[in-house]
């Protein structure tokens, strides 16, 4: 069985440690973190969100996180349809990258 808290755990470790790694190489680096969730009620996906969250906050690094209430839905579709609004809105920081499934 999958404990899906500690692997999110686990990637927000990793998350945390590029995130550090930056600012320490590049102090005026600012972080945005947006986390796009899955959809309501699903005990995996939750447990992954608590997880990553949780370790953010553990090394401090809750000022990196810009948005952690979207939902992406259930979809393929949907998940498209709220990147795309995404991409609209200014979150003034530079973009970057990374998405990670934990299954």
């Amino acid at each position: 069985m999958t404990d899906h808290y500690e692997g999110s755990r686990k990637s927000g470790e990793r998350i945390a440690d590029l995130i550090e790694a930056r600012r320490q190489a590049e102090p005026s680096f600012k972080t945005g973190i947006i986390l796009r969730r899955y959809d309501l009620d699903h005990a995996s996906t939750d447990a992954q969100e608590r997880g990553l969250l949780a370790t953010l906050e553990e090394r401090g690094l809750t000022d990196a996180i810009l948005s952690s209430n979207q939902y992406a839905g259930s979809t393929r579709e949907s998940g498209q349809m709220k990147s795309e609004a995404l991409k609209s809105h200014n979150f003034g920081h530079q973009t970057c990258r990374l998405n990670t499934t934990i299954e």
